[in-house]
């Protein structure tokens, strides 16, 4: 991965709301490069936390399906 790409996919998990993390919590793709690098997966678990992780709100809101 470039740091190009890298940038990008920080800036990408800082501009995701709440409940876009926690749609790609429930939802994301294994290959999604934020799932596949550690230290990525490690900011966005730690942006999502800091945002209060996984409610029973957000969790009823998204559901089980796809979206």
């Amino acid at each position: 991965m470039t740091d190009d790409e890298r940038n990008e996919l920080e800036k990408r998990i800082d501009a995701m709301s709440h409940r876009d993390m926690a749609v790609f919590w429930r939802f994301g793709k294994s290959e999604d490069p934020i799932i596949q690098d550690k230290e990525l997966f490690k900011q966005f678990r730690a942006r999502f936390e800091e945002l209060g992780g996984m409610t029973a709100e957000l969790s009823k809101d998204i559901g089980w399906g796809e979206e």
